[in-house]
């Protein structure tokens, strides 16, 4: 793989983990931001942390976890793509 390919996913990859992230900071509130950094930070293991994780967002409810797929969905980078 040449330096530009390299270099453009790296960039694909950032502008991905942005839209993400920006996408579930605009969802959670804060408490509930610090509810979930809570278990990444407690669990090493991926495999552990999911399961918790995903019962931690259940517990939000369901319209937060459609508004974040929806957030995703819809920014222009990833319209883009579909």
């Amino acid at each position: 793989m040449s330096q530009t390919q390299s270099q453009s996913q790296n960039q694909m990859q950032e502008i991905a983990i942005t839209i993400f992230l920006d996408s579930i900071k605009d969802e959670l509130t804060g408490r509930q931001m610090k509810e979930i950094k809570e278990i990444v930070d407690q669990e090493e293991d991926v495999n552990q942390a999911k399961p918790k994780i995903i019962e931690k967002l259940k517990s939000f409810g369901g319209d937060v976890l459609s508004n974040i797929i929806a957030n995703i969905i819809t920014n222009p980078t990833i319209l883009a793509s579909f």
